[in-house]
């Protein structure tokens, strides 16, 4: 029984470690593409500021 036991702790130690381990890589790929973002959103505004200043 007590092997019983352990080995559902060690599965359910595994399965949490496993989540804990996606959830960071979901943290970093979505701060990649935050970043990704806010590197594109700078560029629309320059092309719009290069398209406003060209069609003066």
């Amino acid at each position: 029984m007590k092997q019983k036991v352990n080995l559902q702790l060690r599965l359910i130690n595994h399965t949490l470690n496993t989540i804990v381990k996606n959830q960071i890589l979901l943290y970093l790929k979505m701060e990649e593409q935050d970043k990704q973002l806010r590197q594109l959103s700078v560029l629309v505004r320059q092309a719009e500021r290069n398209h406003l200043g060209e069609s003066k």
